[in-house]
Formats: C-alpha cells, sequence, structure tokens
C-alpha cells in the first residue's frame, strides 16, 4: 500500500470531517443493500482507517477484524473500541501485499477507498480470495476513473477505476455474481467524484 506516514499524522484529526462519515454511512447502507449480512458473519476491513465503516457495520454481522498499515490508525481504532466498551472489533496491523493470508477465514472483506492506493491490485483481490471462506462476499468501494485531481498533492498508484473493468479482474481472480453500482459522490476541488460498490462472491471452485 502507499506509504503510511500521511495517514499516521491525519489519524487524530480524521473523525472530524463530516464528509468523510457521510461518505462512511452510504458505504455501509450500499453494502447492507448488495450483502446478506448477518450475526454470525465473521468480517474483515481492509485498509479500516479509524474503522468507522465496521463501527457501522458491526450491529449486523459478527465479529471483526480491521485491519490496516498505519500504526496512527491503528491507535485511533484502540481508542474507539475502548470508549465503546464491549465491542467485536479487533484491529491488527496487515498488509495483505507483505504478509501471509492470516488465518482464520472470513465470511466478509470490505474495502473503502483502498484499492487506488495499491499498486498490484489484481494479487490483492486474489489475496482478498485466498482470506475468504468459500462462498464468502467482497465488497469494495472506490473512486470512478478520474483525471488525478483528485490528489492533488499525493501520488497515488490509480487515478479511480472502470468499474467493469475491475469486475472482469473480480472475476479472474474467483469470484462470482460480480455487480457494482454508485453509491456515492465526494465533492472536492469544485467537483464531484462518483465512489461505486462493486460486490461479489467467492466462487466454491477458486483456489
Amino acid at each position: 500500500m502507499a506509504s503510511t506516514a500521511h495517514f499516521d499524522q491525519a489519524a487524530a484529526h480524521w473523525d472530524e470531517d463530516p464528509a468523510r462519515r457521510a461518505r462512511s454511512a452510504a458505504i455501509a447502507a450500499a453494502i447492507r443493500r448488495n450483502v446478506p449480512l448477518h450475526a454470525g458473519m465473521a468480517m474483515l476491513e481492509y485498509g479500516c482507517g479509524t474503522a468507522t465503516l465496521s463501527f457501522l457495520l458491526s450491529p449486523w454481522v459478527g465479529p471483526i477484524t480491521a485491519a490496516d498499515t498505519s500504526e496512527g490508525m491503528l491507535a485511533e481504532v484502540r481508542r474507539k473500541v475502548a470508549a465503546a466498551g464491549a465491542c467485536a472489533i479487533t484491529p491488527v496491523c496487515l498488509d495483505l501485499a507483505t504478509a501471509p493470508a492470516p488465518t482464520p477465514r472470513f465470511d466478509l472483506v470490505v474495502a473503502a477507498l483502498v484499492l487506488h492506493h495499491v499498486a498490484d491490485t489484481r494479487s490483492l483481490l486474489k489475496a482478498f480470495r485466498q482470506v475468504l471462506r468459500p462462498g464468502g462476499w467482497l465488497a469494495l468501494a472506490d473512486l470512478c476513473r478520474e483525471d488525478g485531481s483528485f490528489h492533488p498533492d499525493v501520488r497515488v498508484p490509480h487515478c479511480g477505476f472502470d468499474p467493469a473493468v475491475l469486475r472482469t479482474d473480480l472475476e479472474e481472480a474467483g469470484f462470482g455474481a460480480v455487480r457494482w453500482e454508485t453509491v456515492y459522490a465526494i465533492h472536492r476541488h469544485g467537483r464531484d467524484y462518483p465512489v461505486f460498490l462493486l460486490t461479489g462472491r467467492g466462487t466454491p471452485s477458486s483456489p
């Protein structure tokens, strides 16, 4: 993933942005519409940041592993978990580009605005497939393809994605029933940047 320095520095004030909170709420609502969540579902949020999405989904799923490579963000997650009291969210430091797939496996993997920070997205999609139980769900939210103006001061590997192309990549990684929809628009720099949610289910025949 991209360098963690920016996220470490921003972590303490990350949740103060109402637009980020609104975006997370819209993505959580879209996941609830498109994935049959249930209380026994073990979930991994990859690139969790301060785990706002995990907290929003926690009433509808089982235990959650909130994973990130930024220690600053994970410190905020630990603080929020402690403040919430009884909470089935466990923060962990994890980079699937360099670390083996964790065990046990999960029933749901979610990642919001993470993929455009990852250079080798195809390898990450395969890693997501590996950490899922057979028939498990993947829910990816990210930017639709843009002209590079979304991150004017930060270099990222991808200026968003064409969801139709990404859908093919998911199918090649072993996911079926892939579908997508636009779920939000981030207003920044005087324009709107659409955000899509793409969901798929791990096929039983996949490795």
